[in-house]
């Protein structure tokens, strides 16, 4: 049986939100209470060995009360924020160990469909380009040249620059 913190949950859970809306996690999370009595239900069913529970069953309860605090006046970009900081604070806790695949889950209620698109906007914010790559190094001739530019669809870039220098007795890089 698995021995989870909520507190260590839940802080983790308002620091995803916080990422989400530029530090506004308490504005948007303290006036439904649902939503943090949801993640704590979640803990207590995990911590007293609910084997039924997956990824996506916890992402889908919690955003189950998302979906009706939405229904109580929170706005919907503030709801799907909320949703996707449920999903990666599944598919990222420390501990959890829970795959998180929406297929199949759930049972097609506002909670479910939330949860979906969460998953969806979650997968495409994974699906981001790599980074550039690292400039080169020096040998006894001039620097490296810089490294490679970010590429907004492509995989991490290789290192660039470096070439032979002349009468150098090294190739920078």
């Amino acid at each position: 049986m698995a021995d989870f913190d909520y507190n260590s949950i839940h802080a983790e859970f308002l620091r995803l939100v916080d990422d989400y809306t530029n530090g506004g996690a308490n504005e948007i999370v303290g006036p439904h209470p649902a939503i943090l009595q949801a993640i704590f239900d979640v803990v207590h069913d995990l911590n007293t060995g609910h084997d039924d529970l997956s990824g996506s069953s916890v992402v889908v309860r919690i955003c189950d009360a998302i979906a009706t605090e939405r229904g109580n006046g929170l706005p919907d970009d503030e709801a799907l924020d909320l949703a996707k900081a449920a999903v990666r604070l599944v598919e990222s806790h420390e501990g959890f160990g829970l795959d998180v695949d929406m297929v199949g889950e759930g049972d097609g209620g506002e909670g479910h469909d939330l949860a979906n698109e969460a998953f969806d906007a979650v997968d495409e914010e994974g699906d981001g380009g790599g980074d550039g790559g690292e400039d080169g190094g020096h040998g006894d001739g001039p620097h490296g040249g810089a490294g490679g530019p970010d590429d907004p669809e492509g995989p991490d870039g290789p290192d660039d620059g470096g070439g032979h220098v002349p009468g150098g007795p090294e190739d920078g890089g």
